[in-house]
């Protein structure tokens, strides 16, 4: 049982970051065909609520939103990884309890944390920023944020906790009100720091 929520696990890291691609978050289930011991096989099965048609059209709405939105980018380059958390948010006005996609953020306007994640990732991503979405939990409940690389220094940032003001946090200041994978993301030992629009590192 443990092995199959690991694996789950394994395969729901994997969709969050590939956000241009799981435009529909699927249900993942995971089976144990045979074996016993340390041999097993395990199925996954990936089950999805829109056709494959529909799927393609999100994802082609989704890669012209990003272009529009990157192309708005002019700070420079230091500060890029921050503009581009701002634009997330700007597009993404509305906040949603259900799970959502970086299609949902940034074509539909709508997004949980999860959704918000992944459209930062979709936007790091066309810029060649490093960034990963991680999987964790807030004060026990569900949530997703990124990490992301600024100045040489990988960051925690949660978008869903933001404003116009940023904050940038070290893994840390991360512990006292979330958990994590630690071993499945990058050390962030910079000392955190807090970012306004217009400012210079």
């Amino acid at each position: 049982r443990q092995r199959q929520m690991c694996i789950r696990d394994s395969v729901c890291s994997a969709c969050l970051n590939q956000p241009q691609l799981v435009v529909d978050f699927p249900a993942i289930d995971v089976t144990v065909y045979s074996g016993d011991g340390s041999q097993k096989i395990f199925g996954v099965t990936l089950r999805y609520g829109i056709s494959e048609s529909a799927v393609n059209d999100r994802r082609t709405q989704l890669d012209g939103r990003v272009r529009t939105l990157t192309s708005t980018l002019t700070a420079g380059e230091q500060e890029t990884p921050l503009q581009a958390a701002l634009i997330v948010m700007r597009a993404s006005e509305q906040r949603v309890t259900t799970v959502s996609t970086a299609y949902d953020a940034l074509v539909s306007g709508t997004a949980d944390s999860c959704g918000l994640a992944m459209a930062y990732k979709a936007v790091c991503d066309a810029l060649n920023i490093p960034c990963q979405v991680v999987s964790g939990r807030f004060q026990g409940t569900e949530r997703c944020w990124n990490v992301v690389q600024i100045g040489g220094n990988y960051y925690h940032l949660d978008l869903s906790m933001q404003s116009e003001t940023l904050w940038l946090r070290s893994d840390e200041s991360m512990r006292t009100t979330y958990q994590w994978d630690a071993e499945s993301c990058p050390a962030c030992t910079g000392q955190s720091f807090i970012w306004r629009e217009g400012q210079k590192l």
